[in-house]
């Protein structure tokens, strides 16, 4: 079984084991090794352990060289032929009696109990090992090392910590053990155990001599065959030992977990926050354009347009034909296929009168504002205002759905029509008007203001409230709010086509002799003017029939206009301005990755302590059979739920945050996508680079060469 042929271990300089020549061969015998403390005795059962592979000589364990055999091959033989009992016990102190011997191997529940029995350890089964005597503590290892009936165990000094009585009772059950085909090799300084020996060796000047010997003659040398270590691999209890390791810890965990979660948590309300102020903020531009649409005006050129213009030092917004579209230039969009509805209208203008020049303001004071809403105002307490203005809306009520350009969120009702006495009102006028949050009987009620008429006399006009829109005062509370009225035409074509018109665009055109020959077909003469000006209307904005048909219109209205940028939800990802959001993407990206590896490192550096101490565990487990394999399971399974739960935590405390303080603050609309799915997704994706470092770096403490060294110290 053990074969030492001329072994020889140097510490530095100095020769602890000289030359030495040993043989087990017997499957049924007690050797004993006795020496002064310091003689080598622990090195010679590491060596023979295969934690100590630093050795001139050669040791063959079950006919093989301990040198050939592979890690995983120690793994097995750790687990089924070959135990060992060391002076410090290499127990769980946090789990039971009954869970040190059930997670250190596939064992029945009834063998288990056995083992517990005949070590007088039955009553103690589920206390935890912490809180036992050294003594005992000792008979849970011998006990370990017995189940499965190994064909070795070595124990390093294994009554060192147990009182006489005790003493001869686990000798007795080594005896009948060795009976059944076991070799037990004995450290000891403990000469009652001498007398169940069948053979005393004595390790002396690195020298091993043998002292004594029971029944010499009977002792038959056999032939050892190689062990076949590939064949069998006995089933560990990863996920168990893990969920116990976690619970049994769990206070610890949670003190170590405090500085953790609100790193988290900061970490969290971050990333919300900046991605609402960066990503969203530009999102949101493209947001009121539905899948359908495609929206593109005169005055804003591709960038690849623009910086060739810059380039030349062209001063020019324009494509050097057009102001507005003209008549033939409708002609040629009606004439693509698959178009549904096609609508011009004057980008950036906003009116803030009816379609016949009414104009109205309502500025709301503290003293008027309701009871239940000052709670959530409590800006205005400083002596401002909220400002209630008659606004038309800039798209027509044919495409609002598809072209929602101001992102209003109707909550009850719908658009005014175009060039009616309908209005849209917001929330808070509407609370304020109904002195109830309960307002949706205000829905098609009529309202008198006192408008200012074109002439600026005070009128009374009567108005119908078609619809309620959402402001979010409660995240964001502005200093003004439109009351939406019906969009009508506000081109004003004539005043675009006389002669001051046409002299303005000339004197701005001028600006540099680039410039004005760049706009020669717009500024030669009258004629050129009002032609290029065309309709009057700069913006144009088209619906598709079905989504299907949208890259062909697309790609058809490209070539008609060329140098003009598009707004398209398909722009968003791929068209001119994707660079934008693909560079906003990648900052938020590589910022937040970022973070997240500083806050891993953080998270090491705070649990170095504890990662110590499990690294200390994982050489047990390692000593126990566990392959490499086994314990980087362990350590994923464990990060993972210890932060899975740091994460919850976290982001409970995020939301508590924000519902008790941020979301009435002025800075709230920063976290209304604190728990959508898409944020929590990203957090989560973060997270696990988190878990990741912390993988990484404890796999990192795992070698065998660290195990190992902790097992020796």
């Amino acid at each position: 079984m053990l074969d030492l042929r001329n072994l020889t271990k140097f510490f530095d300089d100095k020769v602890v084991l000289n030359d030495i020549n040993l043989q087990l061969t017997n499957p049924s015998s007690l050797y004993v090794l006795t020496g002064e403390s310091g003689s080598g005795k622990t090195t010679l059962f590491n060596i023979l352990f295969g934690l100590d592979n630093d050795y001139q000589g050669n040791y063959k364990l079950f006919g093989k060289d301990s040198k050939a055999y592979k890690n995983q091959d120690w793994d097995h033989l750790r687990t089924n032929e070959i135990k060992m009992v060391f002076q410090d016990f290499k127990l769980f102190e946090q789990l039971t009696v009954y869970e040190n011997l059930y997670l250190s191997g596939d064992y029945k529940r009834e063998d288990i109990y056995s083992v517990l029995e005949s070590m007088d350890l039955l009553e103690l089964k589920d206390e935890v090992v912490k809180n036992i005597s050294g003594g005992q503590k000792q008979r849970v290892a011998i006990g370990r090392a017995v189940l499965g009936s190994p064909k070795i165990i070595l124990l390093d000094e294994p009554t060192g910590n147990l009182d006489g009585m005790t003493t001869n009772k686990i000798m007795v059950y080594i005896s009948k053990l060795k009976n059944k085909g076991i070799s037990f090799f004995v450290i000891t300084h403990d000469d009652s155990i001498l007398e169940y020996a069948d053979i005393v060796f004595k390790l002396e000047n690195g020298k091993i001599t043998q002292t004594y010997s029971k029944n010499e003659h009977e002792y038959v040398e056999t032939k050892q065959k190689s062990l076949q270590t590939e064949k069998t691999k006995q089933k560990k209890h990863v996920l168990l030992y893990t969920f116990l390791s976690v619970f049994r810890k769990m206070k610890r965990i949670f003190l170590l977990g405090v500085p953790i979660v609100i790193i988290l948590m900061l970490f969290i309300l971050s990333f919300t926050a900046f991605q609402a102020a960066s990503l969203d903020s530009f999102t949101n531009f493209f947001s009121g354009v539905d899948n359908k649409s495609i929206v593109f005006s005169t005055q804003k050129l591709t960038s690849e347009v623009s910086e060739d213009l810059k380039k030349n030092n062209i001063l020019a917004s324009h494509d050097g034909e057009r102001i507005g579209f003209s008549n033939e230039d409708i002609k040629k969009v009606e004439n693509i296929q698959h178009i549904d509805k096609i609508e011009l209208t004057v980008e950036g203008i906003q009116s803030f009168y009816d379609h016949e020049g009414n104009r109205f303001e309502y500025r709301l004071d503290y003293e008027n504002i309701p009871a239940f809403l000052r709670k959530d105002l409590v800006q205005i307490r400083n002596g401002e205002s909220i400002t209630f203005t008659l606004t038309a809306q800039n798209v027509p009520s044919s495409v609002i759905h598809n072209y929602n350009f101001n992102n209003i969120n109707i909550i009850s009702g719908e658009f005014p029509k175009d060039g009616s006495k309908e209005i849209l009102i917001p929330d808070l006028y509407a609370f304020m008007i109904s002195e109830s949050e309960n307002n949706t009987n205000l829905i098609n009620s009529t309202i008198e203001l006192d408008v200012t008429s074109p002439k600026n006399n005070l009128v009374n006009e009567e108005y119908k409230i078609v619809g309620i829109y959402d402001t979010g005062y409660r995240f964001n509370l502005s200093p003004s709010y439109p009351i939406y009225v019906g969009y009508f035409p506000q081109n004003d074509i004539q005043d675009k086509l006389n002669e001051e018109a046409y002299q303005f665009h000339v004197q701005a055109y001028k600006i540099n002799r680039a410039t004005e020959e760049y706009s020669e077909n717009i500024i030669k003469d009258l004629q050129h003017y009002k032609q290029a000006m065309g309709t009057g209307f700069d913006q144009m904005i088209v619906v598709v029939d079905h989504e299907e048909n949208f890259d062909s219109v697309y790609n058809e209205l490209k070539n008609v206009f060329p140098k003009y940028q598009f707004i398209s939800q398909y722009d968003l990802k791929n068209g001119d301005l994707s660079y934008v959001y693909h560079s906003l993407i990648r900052n938020l990206v590589v910022g937040s990755i970022i973070i997240a590896v500083i806050i891993g490192l953080v998270v090491i550096f705070l649990n170095k302590g504890y990662i110590f101490d499990r690294t200390k565990e994982f050489a047990i487990l390692f000593c126990q059979g566990f392959s490499k394999r086994d314990i980087i399971k362990i350590i994923s399974l464990e990060n993972g739920l210890i932060f899975t739960i740091y994460f919850l935590i976290a982001y409970l405390l995020a939301f508590l945050i924000d519902f008790i303080f941020l979301n009435t603050s002025k800075y709230g609309h920063l976290f209304l996508n604190l728990l959508t799915f898409k944020n929590v997704v990203s957090l989560s994706l973060l997270v696990i680079i988190i878990v990741s470092i912390s993988i990484i770096w404890g796999v990192k403490g795992i070698k065998n060469n660290n195990l190992v060294k902790l097992l020796k110290d």
